[in-house]
């Protein structure tokens, strides 16, 4: 496979595997600690608020940055504040404190370094994979992220269950971002989107989020996928009250319903990549709020338990293809002199645009029930599977590749 031919991909492939999975030990471990402490659905509002507003407010920004920094030096840089912060949090833990405040402080302050890793690692991407195995490439990095995950909650259940620290836990995090430091080492040559980095971060944030605003089909992929992502963010919300409220079982036990989504998820990366240049890409846009729309359904119907697995294995799948889709497609059709900025802007829609969401889905369950939330959850994503469907054109061939503006005159047409 001529894509694992490359060395430098292995070694990016290899150093977001690892991190990952520090990152999914470290969430399923800041749950655990909220549930030792009676938070409730309100409680993990605010813990998914924690992780967005960072992205709400320094995405654009981090992404000028990243335009113009050491893509290599950035990751490091992330990796090594991560493991100090995780540390500091140990120590404050074992000798000052232990309080939901300083889990959300810690996992807000994480997140702030999120918004400069994951622009850096994309856009290195773009640099080290020619272009006809970036969709292949990006579906591999999915399958990565979402075993990761996999295997950091099944990890992180079975270590709880058997009595492992709590603290120690996180020590097991610290590790495995000092490994993909280590990792991103071998990532050569040194790479910096742009020679000329005397431009201000100021400047290069507003020309960022004016070639979004007139570019028209990135404009409407992210109207639908804020939108989407307003309310479909918080069904890991809906899921984890689902498994404490419903089936009565303990937040270690969150492995059980994300298994069969991340296997989803998997399957999705792997077959994305197949279906991207055959398919007309407007299905990859909007046929996964539909599908999650029906799953989220079943649950607040309660079928049986074996039933909604299957459900939300489909539904994995459908978000594995989505993922795989938008990320190839805003690295087809945006040049590499924005794309830094472009993918900063989904990280903020990613994280910044599910706040309300992650506070009203909270407040709703605690104010009414996991299962009525579950239809008006369901109701809202099928509706807007059907407003996608009206408002993005038909995308069947490359036609908008590669967008190539004059940095210094934005105010002339752009490519709509």
């Amino acid at each position: 496979m001529e894509l694992w031919r490359n060395k430098q991909f292995i070694y990016l492939f290899s150093a977001r595997f690892v991190a990952l999975i520090g990152d999914g030990l470290l969430f399923l471990v800041l749950l655990k600690m909220l549930e030792l402490k009676n938070t409730g659905s309100i409680g993990l509002s605010f813990y998914y608020l924690a992780a967005g507003i960072p992205a709400f407010l320094f995405a654009i920004p981090a992404g000028a940055v990243v335009e113009k920094s050491n893509l290599q030096k950035t990751m490091i840089a992330t990796d090594i504040v991560r493991a100090i912060l995780i540390f500091v949090f140990i120590i404050m833990n074992l000798y000052v404190t232990y309080s939901p405040i300083l889990i959300y402080c810690l996992l807000f302050l994480i997140t702030i370094n999120d918004m400069f890793f994951l622009p850096a690692s994309q856009s290195l991407l773009r640099w080290i994979v020619p272009e006809h195995l970036r969709p292949q490439a990006n579906g591999q990095l999915q399958i990565a992220m979402m075993t990761g995950k996999l295997l950091s909650y099944s990890l992180g259940a079975f270590l709880i269950k058997i009595g492992l620290e709590l603290n120690a836990l996180l020590s097991i995090v610290i590790i495995s971002f000092l490994v993909s430091i280590c990792i991103v080492f071998q990532i050569k040559p040194q790479i910096i989107n742009r020679a000329d980095s005397s431009e201000k971060t100021f400047q290069l944030a507003v020309e960022g989020l004016k070639f979004i605003q007139n570019t028209k089909i990135i404009k409407k992929i992210f109207i639908i996928f804020g939108c989407a992502w307003l309310i479909g963010s918080s069904i890991d919300i809906f899921l984890i009250s689902y498994l404490n409220d419903v089936l009565q079982l303990g937040t270690e036990d969150l492995y059980l319903i994300t298994t069969f989504s991340l296997c989803g998820i998997v399957i999705g990366s792997f077959l994305g990549p197949k279906w991207y240049s055959t398919i007309n890409k407007k299905l990859g846009f909007y046929l996964p709020s539909l599908i999650f729309g029906l799953v989220i359904l079943m649950y607040a119907m309660k079928l049986p338990f074996f039933i909604l697995l299957f459900s939300l294995m489909i539904g994995g799948i459908a978000q594995g293809v989505f993922l795989t889709f938008i990320n190839s497609y805003l690295q087809e059709i945006t040049s590499q002199d924005y794309y830094a900025r472009v993918s900063s802007f989904y990280t903020l829609l990613m994280q910044g645009a599910s706040l309300p969401g992650f506070f009203l889905i909270g407040f709703l369950i605690q104010q009414t029930s996991v299962v009525y939330v579950g239809y008006i959850i369901g109701i809202y994503m099928i509706t807007l599977s059907i407003f996608s469907f009206f408002l993005l054109p038909n995308i069947r061939n490359e036609n908008e590749k590669n967008i190539i503006l004059p940095r210094k005159s934005l105010e002339d047409d752009y490519v709509s």
